[in-house]
């Protein structure tokens, strides 16, 4: 019998392909052109489109494309405009992940590893920093051009943050982001 192969980096190999493509189809005029006539009526509408993208990490590229295509009369408008996109990604994924995989998370909470990185925070940062210390770097991660389901993992999984807050938190920082790639000179 024959053993099928498998490769390693799949995953990683598909991101790859997706920020190729996303280059190649916003350098074509054909997508770039009718993003940038949407500057009069819909730029607004494609910066909702594009804080959607913002929020999975497999459609980052196109929303940076759309983002950097896109050129909104009001930088501040479509930043938080964006940002509500965004917000509206974050909560299908906060709710995904608080329904799949919190069993996995209470699990996991149990672990030789989790111990080990509970008491590596409390030996090197005093009681009350630690819980500020998860969402210190679960923003970053969600703020950053990294694939939030990881910032929103570790806040779903070892936080009892309320949606209401989260969202919040997660407007700001996807807003953020979007107003320093809308400023950025392209387009």
């Amino acid at each position: 019998m024959i053993k099928k192969k498998k490769f390693k980096y799949a995953k990683l190999l598909f991101l790859i392909a997706i920020v190729i493509i996303a280059c190649i189809l916003f350098n074509s005029p054909a997508i770039s052109d009718p993003l940038k006539n949407l500057n009069k009526q819909g730029s607004y509408i494609a910066a909702f489109i594009g804080g959607i993208f913002l929020a999975f990490g497999f459609t980052f590229p196109i929303a940076i494309g759309i983002i950097l295509t896109v050129q909104p009369s009001n930088i501040f408008l479509a930043s938080l405009i964006a940002g509500a996109g965004s917000v509206f990604g974050d909560l299908v994924i906060l709710n995904l992940i608080r329904r799949v995989y919190q069993k996995e998370f209470n699990q996991l909470e149990n672990t030789k590893i989790a111990r080990w990185i509970e008491k590596t925070l409390e030996r090197g940062h005093p009681h009350k920093i630690k819980p500020y210390l998860l969402y210190v770097i679960a923003g970053l991660i969600i703020m950053l051009p990294t694939p939030d389901e990881i910032g929103i993992a570790l806040l779903a999984g070892f936080t009892k943050i309320k949606q209401s807050t989260f969202s919040i938190i997660s407007l700001i920082l996807h807003a953020l982001s979007a107003f320093i790639f809308f400023s950025l000179p392209f387009g």
